[in-house]
């Protein structure tokens, strides 16, 4: 898969979490039969309006995978310095869902090699453990460290307290991984048919299959739901991804093929910066799915270009579309015509040249509407949030 840590777009900004979503894409790849499912879950309490810090949290997602005897494996993620503290608090988590699930096979602790960290669960004793739950007097009730204090050292004993660590501690696999993408290309070669098809269309399509897990896991997290993917739901993903991403397919789709595949859901829009940028241009609800279909598809496109190493290209790509943005609003500031209508129909009227349709010119704009964590210096307000 193409290195995407220079793209500053969307999740992959958010490294640790985006991380995590590749370390779940790649157990993914690894489901084997119709009765294996892979899991992401939270198990901690964040505040769904800061998802886009979610950069500042340790990766609090598990993945679960069952197979066909109904036991699990947990993978904790880990995509930053684990110090002795993380470390305690991974095992915390762990004894809470074996404490839950007693048939969990295997825990394993997935970090990036280039922090260099060392499996230090082996150091942790028993006794050092409990003294650090006990630690937890200020603790709030719904916290690690409280949960794990009520469960065993009021409702349980020290002595299955011991039991189960040393089952974590049995059963424990540290994984020190030096680079996610190429796993991925390696495990996800069958799925995508990588050998039927130029390496291009095939980073192509996992950049796709990528894209669209994101969107699912984004979704179940907005709901506080956990995202479960089996093998016939994987299945489906491939299947449509295969079909519009092979040689004799444009990149991207058309936009008519586009819109037949890619429906707007306008429910899942309305807390986004985008559908609220163009409702101060007072469009009807027809305007603006059509301003948010497009968009989608600049999308598309721009991840298939990303897909492909051309960062160069998007980078130009959206410094123009902003600049033509920024000229149409000294214009409509010198004649005193400045509204978030005029804002957007105007620059709508300059198409970008880099772009090969007229839609994803369009688009263009509308993504720039995002959220600046997307679009950094680059966002574009039909509205000044200021007024």
């Amino acid at each position: 898969m193409a290195d995407n840590r220079n793209d500053q777009s969307g999740l992959y900004s958010l490294s640790g979490f985006a991380y995590q979503i590749k370390v779940f894409f790649y157990y993914a790849m690894l489901l084997k039969d119709e009765n294996s499912s892979i899991e992401f879950e939270s198990l901690d309490d964040i505040a769904i309006k800061n998802i886009e810090k979610f950069d500042n949290y340790d990766t609090t997602f598990i993945s679960k995978i069952e197979d066909e005897n109904s036991t699990y494996q947990i993978i904790q993620v880990k995509y930053t310095k684990i110090t002795e503290k993380k470390t305690k608090d991974v095992i915390l988590r762990w004894l809470l869902a074996l404490k839950s699930h007693s048939n969990i096979k295997k825990f394993i602790l997935f970090t990036d090699e280039k922090y260099s960290n060392n499996n230090l669960i082996n150091n942790i004793s028993a006794k050092e453990l409990y003294r650090y739950v006990l630690s937890a007097k200020k603790e709030k009730a719904n916290s690690i460290k409280s949960r794990v204090k009520t469960l065993f050292f009021t409702e349980g004993t020290y002595r299955e307290f011991y039991k189960l660590l040393k089952k974590i501690k049995d059963n424990m696999h540290y994984i020190s991984n030096n680079d996610i993408d190429d796993n991925i290309k390696s495990v996800a070669s069958n799925h995508f048919k990588r050998k039927a098809v130029s390496e291009v269309i095939y980073c192509a399509r996992l950049v796709s299959a990528l894209k669209d897990i994101t969107h699912n896991i984004l979704e179940n997290v907005l709901l506080t739901k956990p995202y479960i993917l089996n093998l016939a739901e994987l299945n489906k993903i491939e299947e449509k991804i295969i079909q519009h991403t092979n040689e004799i397919m444009p990149i991207p789709l058309s936009y008519a093929e586009f819109k037949k595949v890619n429906t707007i859901d306008i429910d899942s829009y309305t807390r986004k910066r985008e559908y609220k940028q163009l409702q101060h241009c007072e469009l009807p609800l027809t305007g603006i799915k059509r301003n948010l279909q497009q968009c989608c598809y600049y999308v598309d496109f721009r991840h298939r270009i990303l897909a492909m190493g051309n960062h160069e290209k998007i980078a130009d790509i959206e410094l123009q579309s902003y600049e033509n943005f920024e000229r149409v609003q000294e214009t409509l500031a010198y004649n005193n015509k400045d509204t978030p209508r005029n804002r957007l129909d105007e620059t709508q009227k300059i198409k970008n040249e880099i772009v090969p349709k007229p839609e994803l010119s369009l688009g263009t704009y509308i993504y720039l509407t995002k959220e600046k964590e997307i679009v950094g210096e680059n966002q574009i307000s039909w509205k000044d949030e200021d007024e």
